[in-house]
């Protein structure tokens, strides 16, 4: 199958090998294409309208929202074009506000839209164990499950968009917090055993 791929950073490269490795021949574009000058086997397009042009199904991996707010609205955006029989697999962390945004701005172009946000890193991406939550109208998840498979060891479907996007950051939150404390508890201990360490100098002394 022919996909298109946007956004072929350390995520999207291993996503993009992983789908070549599936049996996909895939198109992509990347906002710097000098990064993606030594990855073989793709054909590379000149903007998102291009991919969108040629693949049917697109899977759209942007670090923020305003990497999505350049691929689906600058000019030669997803959205310069009609979008009719396309489906857009967007797996960016977002709010659901963003996400449902994304959603009606494709849906208005004729396309189909699921939020699809991963749970994992650059190794189960390449190894397709990534953990998917998505969220769409039903019939646009059921023609994205097969693609989602060859990237997941399992996919939770969540009904509504935002509603993917919503349970990500639930679960970032707790992370976050977890390692911003530990980062706090580790920075605490260095100081007080240098603030020690110093003190018994002074009475050796």
């Amino acid at each position: 199958m022919l996909l298109g791929l946007i956004g072929v950073g350390k995520m999207g490269r291993a996503i993009c090998e992983r789908l070549m490795e599936t049996g996909n021949e895939l198109i992509v574009w990347n906002r710097s294409l000098e990064k993606i000058s030594d990855l073989k086997g793709v054909t590379v397009a000149s903007n998102p309208a291009e991919v969108a042009s040629s693949a049917d199904i697109i899977i759209s991996i942007l670090a923020n929202d305003n990497a999505t707010q350049a691929a689906y609205f600058d000019e030669g955006g997803l959205t310069s074009i009609s979008l009719h029989g396309k489906l857009i697999i967007e797996i960016c962390t977002t709010s659901p506000e963003r996400a449902v945004e994304l959603e009606n701005s494709v849906k208005e172009k004729g396309g189909q839209f699921v939020e699809a946000p991963v749970g994992g890193t650059v190794k189960p991406a390449r190894e397709g164990t990534l953990l998917g939550l998505v969220a769409g109208d039903r019939d646009a998840f059921d023609r994205a499950e097969p693609i989602l498979k060859q990237l997941t060891r399992r996919i939770e479907y969540l009904g509504d968009t935002g509603a993917a996007a919503a349970m990500k950051l639930a679960i970032n939150l707790p992370l976050m917090v977890y390692w911003g404390a530990l980062g706090e508890a580790v920075a605490m201990a260095i100081k007080k055993r240098y603030s020690c360490r110093t003190g018994y100098e002074h009475i050796g002394r």
